[in-house]
């Protein structure tokens, strides 16, 4: 909205303009403390296994760690100016543009899930209430992963390596494709208007910041992880391959599966009853603390 109200007024007010940017800012360092406080658990970390590794991208060394940070920082910043600044160009141009854009991009990532047979979320429950409760989450993703860029959604079980990349591509590309729609426009809708140069000048700074930080990030990080960024998994792959990757005797660990929504665990049923019958006469016996009734 502040960056709406500041094309509609056509000026470049430096407390308005300040008060963009620490927004943004806001928002890019909360969104890369979440990641960094996320990826350097330890018991984060301690998911990972010899099939599935997610977190540890951030390096251990001080220099290269606070180098991630910023390059986090800066790329997060960058992608949700330009996020933002791209749909004030589209409202202050028309608002039905705006709707069409956020709708369309919305629906295609609910149809992209269904195609998958990855749309409902990964934790049991309820049949209506999990129902309910993955329309809600799985939009909530897609609004934070399209405007902070947060990296804890491209976790399979979430919105997806590939998924989350694409939607930093499509900011990017679609920034240009939302200021080429703001400088053609004749104005018919009111308001006082940005020059076409200053546009023009802000989306390729922000473009150029978001390239920059995402080289130095790419350069920074742990390579082991850089596939997690373009990675295919849906939440049932995921947790397959999670399952399959515990050593045997860690049975804690593997009953954790059990807090997975069936469908997430479908393709791999036949593991989880080899392992529950084969232990079942010791965990009788033994009583863990996870061995329930349920």
């Amino acid at each position: 909205m502040q960056a709406y109200a500041l094309l509609l007024s056509g000026s470049t007010d430096k407390v308005a303009i300040l008060s963009i940017v620490a927004s943004g800012a806001t928002a890019a360092f909360t969104s890369a403390m979440i990641t960094y406080d996320w990826d350097t658990s330890p018991s984060n970390r301690a998911q990972n296994n010899e099939n599935v590794a997610i977190y540890g991208f951030v390096p251990d060394q001080a220099t290269p760690r606070a180098l991630c940070f910023v390059a986090m920082f800066t790329l997060t910043f960058a992608h949700t100016l330009a996020r933002t600044f791209s749909c004030a160009l589209l409202m202050a141009s028309n608002a039905s543009y705006l709707m069409y854009y956020l709708v369309g991009d919305m629906a295609l990532f609910y149809l992209v899930k269904i195609v998958r047979g990855d749309l409902r979320y990964h934790v049991d429950g309820d049949a209506v209430a999990s129902f309910l409760m993955t329309l809600f989450i799985r939009f909530a993703a897609k609004i934070m992963m399209d405007f902070t860029a947060l990296m804890q959604m491209r976790h399979p079980c979430e919105c997806g390596g590939m998924i989350w990349s694409l939607s930093l591509v499509f900011a990017l590309v679609s920034c240009f494709a939302c200021g080429w729609v703001y400088v053609q426009d004749d104005g018919s809708e009111g308001g006082n208007r940005l020059r076409g140069g200053l546009v023009w000048t802000l989306i390729s700074g922000l473009s150029g910041l978001f390239v920059a930080s995402s080289l130095v990030f790419l350069a920074v990080i742990n390579r082991e992880f850089m596939h997690t960024f373009t990675s295919t998994d849906t939440a049932a792959t995921y947790n397959r391959k999670w399952f399959t990757g515990i050593g045997d005797g860690d049975d804690e660990s593997k009953s954790q599966v059990f807090g997975v929504h069936p469908l997430g665990r479908m393709s791999f049923e036949k593991e989880i009853r080899a392992w529950t019958m084969n232990g079942w006469e010791r965990f009788e016996q033994e009583k863990p603390a996870w061995f329930t009734d349920r």
